[in-house]
């Protein structure tokens, strides 16, 4: 309960001090309760990249990742921090893993395409800003087709923000 408690205060205001230190307590007090995990890890890695906290934020998924190597979240997070850190090689691989985790991620194939870029590899770049622009949009026209039938789709995972790397 704790987990869920503080990815929901976290998501309803991620920019806001107040509520990634109250996220970040209820997540600390699920750990305390019922032992540590890739998902709260990657959630604690979430909230110290959204306060600029990079190597608390490496180190988290660090964790999350050595907890569970097949998690395309942690996956993707240690490619964003990477990123962040200006170590685009490194990055690289973990945001490919993401992608060959979870093809239809977008914000893994749109970082992928940023560090693509940042190599040097335009045509990697240009295939990966390619899928991840035709994921969107077929996303956005299920979302569409769920509201036509008044139904609500899964939340996903991971999205895009508007920062640039």
């Amino acid at each position: 309960m704790h987990y869920e408690l503080g990815e929901a205060i976290f998501e309803a205001a991620p920019g806001d001090s107040g509520s990634q230190a109250e996220a970040e307590k209820e997540l600390e007090t699920a750990i305390a309760q019922d032992g540590d995990s890739s998902a709260i890890q990657c959630e604690l890695g979430k909230i110290a990249l959204a306060r600029s906290e990079l190597e608390k934020a490496e180190a988290h998924y660090t964790r999350a990742f050595s907890l569970d190597p097949q998690n395309s979240r942690a996956q993707l997070g240690m490619g964003q921090v990477l990123m962040n850190l200006n170590k685009a090689v490194e990055a690289k691989k973990y945001l490919e893993m993401a992608v060959k985790s979870d093809p239809l991620n977008e914000a893994a194939h749109y970082r992928l395409s940023l560090a693509y870029r940042r190599l040097q590899m335009p045509e990697q770049a240009k295939k990966e800003a390619h899928l991840f622009e035709e994921i969107k949009k077929t996303k956005q026209q299920v979302e569409e087709l769920y509201r036509q039938m008044n139904m609500k789709p899964q939340k996903s995972d991971e999205v895009v923000d508007s920062e640039t790397q």
